[in-house]
């Protein structure tokens, strides 16, 4: 049973004293009711009016707590929405004593039932019997619910619990061919009214009972990754989401042999050479160094000249088809890169082709042309300064060839250099400065969230899945290597924020999102 929150009234006396407690104002009207359905009365006892809000739509039993004053003065009419006119009791009241009344016409077989729409509803009392009371009139979607006391007995309060739901398979990751039966679990305080499942945010099925499944048809799919969403709701329209990521793979699904033979040789501080021998069906290699991919060919060999003097190294190669069916990793092989001939005092070239790209009001992309080094380069460090501090500060360094910096701000340009370092602390020149402006929120007029995700060590937590729904659609992003995350052009309102990784609990929060404004939103994520 639904209804609005209980309010004390004060009784009204004119012949009829009437109080109601439906969340509505109670208006006693002095004079003759205008009655619609129900005919005017031949003497005024008096008359009031409330509204009720109706959250679900259905059937209500409508009770009425009165006192009659004797055993002959003990009805009253009531009128629903100017339509339905009842006649409340006429029998079987005791006097002076509070009773809860749902019979009609004198008939205790014939209960008062009316069909509410959801929304507001107009209930007028109107005097038929003097020194008739009135202290509250409750509407009661439990028809085997009998009011006592005061009626607590048949309220509740309007359920604003959200449903729990997870995607149970396949798992997040996993791969996909011909049909994928997508499963979900789901619970709730009040039930589980239904399941959405999406495809690339599209609503693709709907069910509306456990356990809840989607059959989903990926033959005629082009291979690639897919997200996968199941929207869970209840009665009361609260719900919550879960995504996954999938990857379709269709035609040939047998992977290749895994290479044989593979060696690894060190041919000068700086350099290294990979090979392997050719595997049937295998359309391309991947190269990894110390488990992480730095290289796809299609030949048998590869040179790696990103490696430093005085080194230790595991190499290891995949092989891949046509279909991107992926081998195990080969045995690996091993090498130790030699110090250089004599003291290294020779610096690295200078990085080239800087480039800087504005991505975001708080981001912004730099990437440059590879440096060389005769013992090979360690890490490339960058500097930045911005319109309102002219000084060039390091503010971060790496191994890689591009960096994506999240600490800027809005509506301000930033000019970026890259210095290269090799193993010996020799540097290279700076290279030729590039800049970038971050546009202004104000141009926008949406929002942005944005914050840092970290586990209960303090450790900032890379590849947490953020997402917000904001009705159909969703936004997403990953947080990066520090942990931070931002979403921009997103709606102002206030959404659920959900926060996902692997070996983590689930974490969601509520947050409310201002136009033109950012919200800092930082999560410790527990295991």
């Amino acid at each position: 049973m639904r209804k609005t929150q209980k309010k004390k009234q004060a009784i009204a006396r004119i012949g009829l004293a009437l109080v109601a407690a439906l969340g509505g104002l109670l208006f006693a009207l002095p004079t003759r009711p205008a009655a619609a359905a129900c005919a005017t009365p031949q003497t005024n006892y008096g008359s009031a009016m409330v509204k009720i809000s109706v959250d679900t739509a259905g059937e209500y039993r409508l009770w009425t707590h009165l006192m009659a004053p004797d055993a002959t003065n003990n009805s009253l009419f009531m009128e629903i929405d100017g339509g339905n006119c009842y006649v409340v009791g006429d029998s079987a009241i005791s006097a002076n004593a509070w009773t809860w009344v749902n019979h009609q016409n004198g008939s205790t077989a014939s209960r008062i039932t009316a069909t509410l729409s959801k929304g507001t509803h107009t209930i007028k009392l109107i005097g038929r019997e003097p020194n008739v009371k009135v202290d509250r009139v409750l509407a009661v979607s439990d028809q085997n619910c009998t009011p006592a006391n005061l009626g607590e007995n048949c309220m509740t309060t309007a359920d604003t619990t959200k449903p729990t739901v997870s995607i149970t398979s396949p798992a997040d990751g996993s791969t996909v061919s011909g049909s994928a039966a997508i499963k979900a679990t789901a619970t709730d305080n009040t039930g589980v009214s239904k399941v959405e499942f999406y495809i690339q945010d599209k609503l693709v099925a709907t069910d509306t009972a456990g356990p809840y499944e989607y059959a989903w048809d990926v033959s005629s799919l082009a291979n690639g990754t897919y997200t996968v969403t199941a929207k869970a709701f209840d009665a009361a329209g609260n719900s919550s989401v879960d995504s996954e990521a999938l990857m379709v793979q269709n035609g040939d699904t047998t992977p290749p042999n895994a290479p044989a033979n593979i060696t690894a040789k060190a041919d000068s501080p700086a350099q290294v050479t990979v090979a392997w021998g050719a595997v049937q069906d295998a359309a391309k290699y991947r190269v990894l160094r110390d488990n992480v991919v730095i290289a796809t060919v299609t030949g048998t060999s590869y040179v790696d000249t990103t490696v430093v003097a005085d080194t230790s190294y595991s190499y290891s190669v995949v092989a891949v088809d046509a279909s991107n069916n992926a081998s195990l990793n080969s045995t690996a092989a091993q090498v130790k890169t030699p110090k250089p001939s004599t003291a290294d005092t020779t610096p690295p070239t200078t990085p080239t082709d800087l480039v800087a790209t504005a991505q975001s009001e708080f981001q912004i992309n730099i990437a440059w042309k590879a440096s060389t080094d005769q013992v090979g380069i360690k890490e490339y460090d960058i500097y930045r300064n911005s319109d309102e501090d002219k000084t060039f500060r390091k503010v971060a360094s790496t191994t890689g060839t591009s960096y994506g910096d999240g600490g800027v701000y809005d509506n301000t340009t930033f000019t970026y250099y890259v210095i290269a370092r090799d193993a010996a602390g020799n540097s290279s020149a700076p290279s030729d400065k590039a800049a970038a402006r971050t546009p202004s929120l104000a141009e926008r007029k949406k929002a942005t969230l944005r914050g840092t995700v970290q586990g209960q060590n303090g450790r900032p937590l890379s590849g947490v899945k953020v997402t917000i729904w904001v009705g159909e659609k969703r936004y997403q992003t990953t947080t990066n290597w520090r942990g931070r995350y931002i979403i921009s052009d997103i709606p102002a309102g206030r959404y659920e924020v959900s926060y996902r990784k692997d070996g983590y609990n689930r974490h969601t929060d509520d947050v409310s999102l201002q136009s033109g404004k950012t919200k800092w939103e930082d999560v410790t994520l527990s295991r």
